[in-house]
């Protein structure tokens, strides 16, 4: 009886399939995958499938495309209209992208045609494509504190993102710098494909600290199924001792001093210089915020020796919003003016709001002829995306006059 029935069940698929065939050539045109009817990608790929359109029409026709795709999924090339000669064949190329946000299946993919002159000769093919799981944690800071007082407890916040395309149990692992103690809201979880999740870490500090700590906090995000995936960020939290503690009496700036002594032996003279440099860079402030920089060399000790250095005395000061040079570097407006000239001179720039200002005079040192230069320059953000400016620059040219 089983066995009757197989065969029956297989004689009426032939010949519904035969009846398939024979419908789309009355139709007029019959539309096949070209390939193969099976792909399988990841997220964020490109997925390109042919697909065989032939004619079944005495007569030469125009026909239009159309692609169903899930929600989400992009088309790369727009379908155009295309001719097919009478009993013609034409290969068909369907690019489409497939989004990050892709769950993890199969889809199905429907590439149909019109006739333009006769819209009841249609046919179309279907594929279907598998989206493979993939999983991708993504961490980040959220909010973490400048700074915290020895004793106290202060409290980071981190975001985990689960950029998989499958629902993914996440562990949580911290790693807290000088082993300060540490207390974590939620350490296993579910996270759904798309889906993020706050996590708090509260730490506790030595009221003991008598020097200040810049405090290192790493969360690590991983995939319990697949510890290797995994995602991991870090916060800094400067810690400052109370006012009992032991407490630098002065900010200090690291600089400094060096003696150089060059010689050299020409057309059978001794020539012999002596240099001397004085340089540093550092902050004027506890909070890093304002930053110095000074170099004071001297003689001149080229002519002495090619291992001898130029002269140069520079001072440097800027902040967030603004700054400040003295002495010798190199000056630049932009590649159409004034792209690098070095000399000495001033230059001074200010941020005011989306506002940006700037000048700077100068002129060279060694150049013959002289060159001396004057430049300001503005410019302005919109919308946080775009910024417009101006640039101004004045140059002058010392010739020396010849005498016969």
């Amino acid at each position: 009886m089983k066995r009757n029935l197989f065969i029956i069940l297989l004689i009426i698929s032939q010949f519904l399939f035969i009846a398939g065939t024979l419908d789309a050539w009355q139709r007029g045109v019959r539309v096949r995958a070209g390939g193969g009817e099976l792909f399988e990608t990841e997220p964020k790929n490109i997925v390109t499938a042919t697909f065989e359109v032939t004619g079944a029409s005495d007569e030469e026709l125009e026909f239009v495309s159309d692609v169903k795709l899930p929600e989400g999924w992009k088309l790369i090339i727009p379908s155009f209209p295309f001719r097919l000669a009478p009993n013609g064949t034409e290969i068909r190329l369907v690019s489409f992208f497939v989004p990050q946000t892709a769950l993890a299946g199969q889809y199905e993919i429907i590439y149909r045609v019109n006739s333009v002159k006769y819209p009841s000769i249609s046919d179309f093919a279907t594929i279907h494509v598998a989206v493979l799981p993939v999983t991708r944690l993504k961490v980040k800071v959220l909010e973490a504190p400048e700074y915290a007082v020895a004793g106290e407890e202060y409290q980071v916040s981190f975001m985990i993102l689960n950029e998989s395309n499958v629902e993914t149990a996440v562990g949580i692992k911290i790693d807290s710098g000088e082993n300060l103690p540490f207390i974590v809201d939620d350490e296993r979880f579910q996270l759904a494909p798309g889906k993020l999740k706050t996590v708090k870490v509260a730490v506790k500090t030595d009221a003991k600290l008598e020097k200040i700590l810049k405090h290192r906090l790493q969360l690590t995000a991983c995939a319990l199924e697949d510890e290797k995936i995994k995602a991991q960020a870090v916060s800094w939290v400067e810690i400052i001792p109370r006012i009992s503690g032991s407490l630098e009496k002065f900010h200090r700036i690291p600089a400094a001093i060096t003696f150089r002594q060059v010689s050299e032996r020409k057309n059978e003279e001794d020539k012999s210089g002596f240099q001397a440099e004085v340089s540093g860079r550092g902050t004027l402030d506890e909070e890093g915020k304002k930053h110095v920089e000074f170099l004071f060399r001297g003689p001149d000790a080229r002519e002495k020796s090619n291992l001898g250095e130029r002269d140069k005395y520079f001072f440097g000061y800027w902040k967030e919003d603004r700054a400040l040079y003295l002495g010798d570097r190199s000056y630049s407006l932009s590649p159409l003016t004034e792209n690098n000239l070095y000399g000495r001179g001033i230059e001074g720039n200010m941020k005011i709001d989306s506002l940006n200002l700037g000048a700077w005079h100068m002129k060279t040192l060694w150049l013959d002829p002289e060159k001396e230069q004057t430049a300001l320059h503005f410019d302005y953000l919109f919308r946080d995306r775009h910024r417009m400016g101006l640039n101004l620059l004045k140059k002058k040219v010392a010739l020396k006059t010849l005498r016969s």
